[in-house]
């Protein structure tokens, strides 16, 4: 009996120094988890979604500029359809419209 009262002695001695550290881990997991890997997903998506936006509006940008050199005639239907389709072959202004050239 005395080794028994020992042993629980001993087990709620550990219990008290474990207990609080896994309690603390698994709090520290669940942030992890449920709070900033989703935060830093929404985060990356929208920076994404901007960086898809800036790339429309330069893209639209450029083409409207195409388009109204042709109708002044500074430029031939064939000439702006070419520099529309191959930005950095026609005059290398498509590394001067975006730095997102990487994506």
């Amino acid at each position: 009996m005395i080794n028994t009262e020992k042993i629980l002695q001993k087990l709620k001695g550990a219990l008290t120094i474990i207990l609080p550290i896994w309690s603390v881990f698994l709090i520290f997991a669940l942030c992890i988890f449920f709070i900033f890997i989703p935060s830093f997903k929404s985060k990356q998506i929208n920076q994404k979604k901007m960086i898809i936006q800036k790339l429309t509006d330069n893209a639209v940008s450029l083409l409207a500029e195409y388009n109204q050199r042709v109708q002044s005639g500074e430029l031939t239907l064939e000439d702006a359809k070419f520099r529309a389709i191959n930005p950095m072959t026609a005059n290398g202004r498509w590394q001067e419209v975006t730095p997102y050239n990487h994506l």
